[in-house]
């Protein structure tokens, strides 16, 4: 309750702890109403997809946070895409964090679409997700068209030559 009235905390970080699904629904609430916080870890927790649920839908109303890191939270394609729905409609986010997840290539495919609208993200750490030559490609095309993104990292995702081949096309524009 303390951070729904706290305006002088700005950067919260509880990463490596236990929580769960229904402490980051705790955390998503704060975030719905809490004007001051703009870095919020949550790596190496157990927030899993209805959690991650839970903060993307809060993000959909939050302009103050900037900074989001949920990886290694035993996150699939269900958070993976209601983050991404999130940053369709978020202004203040420029950097997320969803790596080591089971984010997959239904994910990464998402999130892209997302970025095809967004244009405050500058930093996407997508690393470790296992999206394959398809979704590393769909993150690559979208660099053709989104210009705000100055960081991807998509190491680690069993990408190959038609991921490559995107990505090289797009740094060509």
């Amino acid at each position: 309750d303390a951070l729904k009235t706290n305006s002088s905390l700005t950067s919260l970080k509880l990463a490596g702890n236990e929580l769960g699904g229904d402490d980051a629904r705790t955390l998503a609430d704060v975030l719905k109403i809490n004007a001051s916080l703009k870095s919020l870890e949550l790596s190496r927790n157990r927030v899993g997809d209805d959690g991650a649920c839970e903060v993307a839908a809060a993000l959909k109303s939050n302009t103050s946070i900037t900074m989001l890191d949920v990886g290694a939270n035993r996150m699939g394609n269900g958070g993976a895409c209601a983050l991404a729905d999130a940053l369709t409609t978020n202004a203040s986010l420029t950097s997320l964090s969803v790596s080591c997840q089971h984010v997959g290539t239904e994910g990464a495919r998402r999130l892209a679409d997302a970025l095809t609208i967004n244009t405050s993200l500058k930093v996407l750490d997508c690393g470790y997700n296992n999206t394959g030559d398809d979704g590393g490609r769909a993150l690559a095309d979208v660099l053709t068209t989104n210009t705000s993104l100055t960081s991807l990292d998509i190491g680690a995702n069993h990408v190959g030559a038609e991921c490559t081949r995107a990505l090289a096309d797009a740094l060509k524009t």
